[in-house]
């Protein structure tokens, strides 16, 4: 009796320590109780709140109050900005005012954010969720948001639209007026300025590029392709930018659509998993290519068509390249061989970056944040400067929640 009390005592020892093993093997439970390895949840579930202050971040299990003192700026090299994961953000200027805006990915919510005081201020209370991605556009009076969302009913674009004078204003939140726009549009891009944009729309089995001004009026036909599968880029005013599905397994193709001329010019070709990111308002852009598991990274000019290799290796979308010199990288510090880009946008890789200054005439890159040395992994996209460029904002992906550098601890 004894022994069989034994083996029963270490049997059940041995189970308990095998569910200890594997707890954080099956991080998420989906709708349907199916546990979900941590590799497939590419982004945290976000709840339906949100602070209405800023967490400072030392490591990634101290956060405390990042303006105990509002006089004194923070002197952390990285803070996480949101409490919960989101869609967009972008630092926008009506002419009188400017402000970080965001969009939370669970509720489809705008928020402003005060980048000096920490306040946050919920502008809409429309709620589109999730919310996959959005961007922007305005014109004098208004300031148009356009967020896509992946409702299981009701999924596609919506514009939300917000008065100028309201979109800073501190004393009530603002009267916003939001519609579903036509169920056909794949993409909308904004133009440099953020006062005219193209959507792209699919017509049976082509699609056709439309250019308007934000709220749909004075629309013109300008490109269309029987090819579905397209993404969209703003250089300059005049030219846009168009790639095919970005694959591993299938060669890309780039090319230029001049606007005024309605002209198309094939650019870059016959790569694997091109994807690129564009000078603001310049006739530059970067781009990556796929090969053998392994990723690359170019400049190329689209006045003398010359293509540089640059040595600082990335995907476009951890860059941020205003009008100039100067690229502003998220830089993976290991590469490891996978099948790009499609691996990491899925999630099945996640990258630690640093964050880089890279030169495109000297081709040197400075190191200006090591995250792992403060304890942090960061996978940057989407990083943008403040007016001040004195801080960079990014989305880190492995969380989906706003961050911010502070490049006065690096110059």
């Amino acid at each position: 009796m004894k022994k069989i009390l034994i083996i029963i005592l270490i049997s059940l020892l041995i189970t308990l320590g095998i569910l200890w093993w594997g707890r954080g093997w099956f991080g998420t439970i989906a709708v349907d109780g199916t546990p979900i390895p941590i590799s497939q949840t590419f982004f945290p579930r976000a709840g339906n709140t949100v602070s209405n202050f800023i967490d400072s971040v030392v490591n990634q299990t101290d956060t405390g109050d990042l303006f105990s003192n509002t006089n004194n700026q923070p002197d952390q090299a990285l803070s996480v900005i949101t409490k919960e994961p989101i869609a967009f953000a972008d630092w926008i200027n009506t002419g009188t005012s400017s402000n970080i805006v965001y969009i939370e990915r669970a509720t489809g919510h705008i928020y402003r954010l005060n980048p000096l005081t920490g306040e946050v201020t919920r502008l809409s209370a429309a709620t589109l969720a999730p919310a996959i991605t959005a961007t922007w556009a305005q014109n004098t009076n208004h300031t148009y948001f356009y967020i896509q969302t992946s409702q299981e009913t009701n999924n596609g674009w919506y514009r939300v639209v917000i008065n100028n004078k309201d979109l800073f204003a501190t004393s009530t939140e603002p009267t916003t007026n939001s519609i579903k726009l036509a169920n056909n549009i794949n993409s909308i891009t904004p133009a440099p300025d953020h006062k005219t944009i193209f959507s792209l729309e699919q017509n049976g089995t082509k699609v056709a590029g439309y250019v308007s001004k934000p709220d749909g009026t004075s629309r013109a036909l300008v490109w269309t392709s029987n090819y579905p599968d397209w993404r969209v880029w703003w250089g300059s005013v005049d030219n846009l930018y168009l790639a095919t599905k970005a694959d591993s397994s299938m060669p890309s193709v780039v090319y230029s659509l001049n606007l005024k001329t309605k002209t198309l010019e094939r650019l870059v070709g016959n790569s694997t998993g091109i994807s690129l990111s564009p000078e603001l308002n310049g006739e530059r852009f970067i781009y990556n290519t796929a090969r053998f598991g392994s990723i690359s990274t170019y400049l190329f000019n689209l006045v003398t068509k010359q293509v540089v290799v640059l040595a600082s290796i990335t995907l476009p979308e951890k860059c941020f390249w205003p009008k100039g010199d100067t690229i502003w990288c998220f830089i993976p510090q290991i590469i490891p061989t996978n099948n790009y880009p499609e691996s990491w946008y899925q999630g099945l890789i996640t990258f630690s970056d640093n964050l880089q200054a890279i030169n495109i005439t000297s081709g040197n890159s400075d190191i200006l944040i090591n995250p792992t040395s403060l304890n942090l992994t960061i996978d940057g996209i989407s990083p943008f400067l403040d007016q001040s460029k004195k801080y960079l904002y990014f989305i880190n992906k492995s969380d989906a929640k706003l961050w911010r550098a502070n490049l006065q601890t690096v110059f």
